[in-house]
Order: structure tokens, then sequence, then C-alpha cells
């Protein structure tokens, strides 16, 4: 079951898209809202989601693909994502979304250092000696970029070759 099986027409009727603010509104009173409330509501992750019933089936979107397809009057394309330039996931406002494919949408993402320690694309060498690899993933498969004697050199070495190989998503 996927958003792309709801007509856009149809979520037109019902909800409008705010492209200044994010937020998404009721168009029409329900049973639970009035007609200009707010339709979105926090959810998990730091996402906000909609839920909504088409056709018999219960439906529960991030808001950054209702707004995708409100704005813009079609869904993304199949296979894309829609990413937040900012990262911020509750940040839903038009100029702050972007369609991108799972791997760049992943890129985008901002890595936890809470098991490491380490920036994103640096570990400590096997060897125990105080060195640091840097290793990236590009399609799919590892690669290996060097060993280094600090984790800011390694560091320097992955971001420049995720900037190379994903551009405005290497952030």
């Amino acid at each position: 079951m996927t958003i792309r099986n709801v007509p856009v027409a149809w979520l037109r009727e019902r909800f409008a898209y705010e492209p200044d603010t994010g937020i998404v509104r009721h168009r029409v009173g329900t049973t639970r809202a009035d007609a200009g409330d707010r339709a979105d509501y926090p959810a998990g992750r730091g996402y906000r989601k909609l839920t909504f019933t088409y056709e018999g089936r219960r439906y529960q979107v991030r808001v950054q693909q209702i707004a995708w397809a409100l704005h813009h009057g079609e869904h993304p394309s199949e296979g894309t994502e829609i990413d937040h330039r900012d990262r911020v996931r509750d940040h839903n406002w038009i100029d702050n979304l972007r369609p991108a494919t799972p791997a760049q949408n992943k890129t985008n993402m901002v890595r936890s250092t809470k098991r490491s320690g380490l920036p994103r694309g640096v570990f400590h060498a096997k060897a125990k000696n105080g060195t640091f690899v840097a290793r990236i993933g590009i399609d799919r498969k590892h690669r290996h970029l060097g060993t280094f004697r600090t984790a800011e050199e390694a560091s320097a070495v992955y971001e420049a070759e995720l900037a190379r190989h994903r551009g405005e998503f290497a952030q």
C-alpha cells in the first residue's frame, strides 16, 4: 500500500498545504477535526505524519510526501524519496524538500557518533595501532580510502570522496 495509489486530485479536495510553513490543514471537516484545523501531527523519529482513509484503506503518511504531491500536483516518481535539505525531519516547507534516490537521502543523514565517537566514514584500524581508516559505500560496495594517523585526516578524505560522488546531498 503506497501513497501513489491515492489520486492527487482527491488529496487536494481534502487537504490544503501551506508551502511557506509546511503545514497541512483539513479543507473539509471530519469526525475529529474541523475544516482549517491542522491535519498533520508529530510522529516518531522527528517526522510529522498525516492519517486518512481512502477507498476503505487507512493511510499513515509522512507529511513531506503529501506536501510534495499537493504542491507539484503529482507524486514523486517510483523509487524516489522526498529529502529534507536541512536534515530537520519536520521542516516541510517546499523550499526545503527535494526528490532524492534512497542512496542520496541516506547520504544526507546525520550520522550518530554515540557508538564510536568518530565522524562518519571513519573507523579505528583493526591493528589497534592508533590509526584510522576511511571507508565509503558507493553502489552498495565498500571502498577503502586509506589509513591515516588522525581521525580528522581520515574524515577529510571521506568527505571529499563523498562530495565527489553525491554532490549537493553530501552535507
